[in-house]
C-alpha cells in the first residue's frame, strides 16, 4: 500500500507524463484487441453461411516482387475452363457502393461477382433467387442485385415484397431479385459485403477498370480486375 501511495504522489506530480503514459497503454491495448478480434474473424472462424469453407482458397496474381494482386478476367476464364485441381471457380471484387430505397443513401461493402458465385460456396437464399449464366454474359444488360439479409432487414425493413424493387445502387437502377441467408457476408472474413451485382455490371456501379471494351466472345468482357477463390475438389482431400 505504501509503495502505491508512493506511486500515485509521483504521478499526480507529472500529470503530463502520467497522461501520456495512460493514452499510450490505452491505444496498445485498443489496438492488439481490434488486430485480434481481426484475425480472429478472418483466420480462426470459420466463414459464415458458406458450406465447407475450410475448403477455399484463394488465388492472386503476381507481377514481379509485388503479390497479392488481383487477376485479370480473362485468367478467370482460362482457369475456370481448364484447372481440374478444383470443383469450383468464382470471381468476386470488393468495393464500396452507395445504396438507397429512394429516401436516405447509405454507404455499404459490396461486390461484383460471378454467375455462380453463390452455388460454388454452397449459399442459398432466403428469398428470390442468386445470378444467372445469362445475366454475367452481356456488359451492361442485367443490372440486378442480391442483398444480404443484414441490409434487407436494416434498410428495407425485412419486406417480404421485397423481389421486383428498385435499388439505387451508385445512382444506377437495380432490381432486387434475391436475399442471402442471414450471417452470410462473402469471404472477406472480417469484412461483411452488403449486396452484390454481376461482374457485367461492374462499370454500371463504377468500377475502377472499364470491363465493357470487347465483346464476350474473346473473353475479355468482364472486369479487368477481381479475385479469384476456388473450392478445392474431392481428389484433393
Amino acid at each position: 500500500m505504501r509503495d502505491l501511495r508512493y506511486a500515485l504522489r509521483m504521478l499526480a506530480k507529472t500529470p503530463g507524463f502520467t497522461l501520456t503514459a495512460v493514452l499510450s497503454i490505452a491505444l496498445a491495448v485498443g489496438a492488439n484487441a481490434t488486430v485480434f478480434t481481426w484475425l480472429k474473424a478472418v483466420l480462426f472462424i470459420p466463414l459464415p453461411g458458406v458450406a465447407h469453407s475450410g475448403q477455399l482458397v484463394t488465388m492472386n496474381a503476381v507481377q514481379g516482387d509485388r503479390n497479392g494482386l488481383s487477376n485479370s478476367y480473362e485468367e478467370y476464364l482460362y482457369f475456370r475452363d481448364h484447372s481440374a485441381a478444383f470443383s469450383g471457380l468464382v470471381a468476386h471484387e470488393l468495393m464500396l457502393m452507395n445504396v438507397s430505397d429512394g429516401e436516405k443513401p447509405e454507404l455499404v461493402a459490396g461486390g461484383i461477382a460471378s454467375a455462380n458465385y453463390f452455388d460454388v460456396l454452397q449459399v442459398k437464399p432466403v428469398l428470390g433467387r442468386t445470378f444467372t449464366v445469362e445475366e454475367c454474359a452481356v456488359p451492361g444488360r442485367n443490372p440486378v442485385t442480391v442483398l444480404s439479409y443484414a441490409l434487407w432487414d436494416r434498410k428495407f425493413h425485412r419486406d417480404g415484397n421485397i423481389l421486383g424493387r428498385t435499388a439505387l445502387i451508385n445512382g444506377q437502377k437495380f432490381t432486387v431479385i434475391g436475399v442471402a441467408p442471414a450471417g452470410f457476408g462473402g469471404v472477406y472474413g472480417g469484412l461483411g459485403q452488403e449486396l452484390w451485382v454481376p461482374v457485367m455490371m461492374s462499370k454500371a456501379v463504377g468500377a475502377a477498370d472499364d470491363p465493357q471494351r470487347a465483346n464476350v466472345q474473346d473473353a475479355r468482357a468482364g472486369p479487368t480486375i477481381c479475385r479469384a477463390a476456388f473450392r478445392r475438389s474431392q481428389q484433393m482431400g
